[in-house]
């Protein structure tokens, strides 16, 4: 689905809003609902004009509370994947499932300890960014941790996975 300079719409607490997707298939919404949200996972659906598919997954809806949070890629920074090295990438990438990859020695650690500063109980502020959605698998059983303590972390990464 191509969402280069495509409408798409929002629908959240039975409000609408429009946005356009940008060159790179990017889009954001800056809305002001007439209600006040409360801070959490709000459920939200999107839809493209002129297609009847709808998807429903959750956005994180953030107050005015200031938080600390975490934007982090995937590759040598929370999995070890010698992106230096092209054969090495190349052999962890087609042969190594996740289960057989080395997950950065104390990463989620510094992570969990990081974003503890956060009340409990608000959304999580971990996004990871990845080339390859076959890794988030992986990131998911890194986030079981990490969900102790704050809401599911690989929903809100995730937005394309989530249904």
């Amino acid at each position: 689905m191509n969402i280069e300079s495509a409408d798409i719409n929002l629908s959240i607490n039975h409000e609408s809003f429009k946005t356009i997707g940008d060159d790179e298939g990017y889009f954001a919404f800056n809305a002001k609902t007439k209600q006040t949200l409360k801070m959490g996972y709000q459920k939200i659906i999107l839809q493209l004009k002129k297609n009847p598919d709808l998807h429903e997954t959750n956005a994180t809806i953030i107050d005015t509370t200031p938080l600390v949070g975490i934007i982090s890629d995937f590759d040598d920074t929370i999995i070890v994947s010698d992106v230096t090295d092209k054969i090495s990438l190349g052999i962890n990438t087609m042969f190594k499932n996740y289960k057989q990859r080395i997950i950065v020695p104390t990463m989620l650690e510094r992570f969990t300890k990081i974003l503890e500063q956060n009340p409990k109980g608000t959304p999580s502020t971990l996004f990871i960014l990845t080339g390859s959605p076959q890794h988030m698998s992986r990131a998911y059983h890194l986030g079981k941790l990490h969900s102790q303590t704050h809401r599911s972390f690989y929903r809100d990464a995730l937005c394309f996975g989530c249904k």
